[in-house]
């Protein structure tokens, strides 16, 4: 949703209300119905690990 955007980020965190877990919002987006995990592939860098991409388009 913030394509990485650090500032972005920390104010939907904010809003939310607490910090989400990076690899449970992974597992949301691979299993969304209307997910689109190529257009993420292209938009966002690549991580080595399933783990790594967790951390780096969802985490803190």
């Amino acid at each position: 949703m913030t394509k990485g955007d650090r500032r972005c980020r920390q104010a939907l965190v904010e809003a939310y209300g607490r910090v989400p877990d990076a690899r449970r919002v992974m597992a949301y987006a691979l299993l969304h119905v209307y997910s689109n995990m190529p257009w993420y592939m292209r938009e966002m860098p690549a991580g080595e690990t399933f783990d790594d991409l967790a951390v780096r388009w969802f985490g803190a």
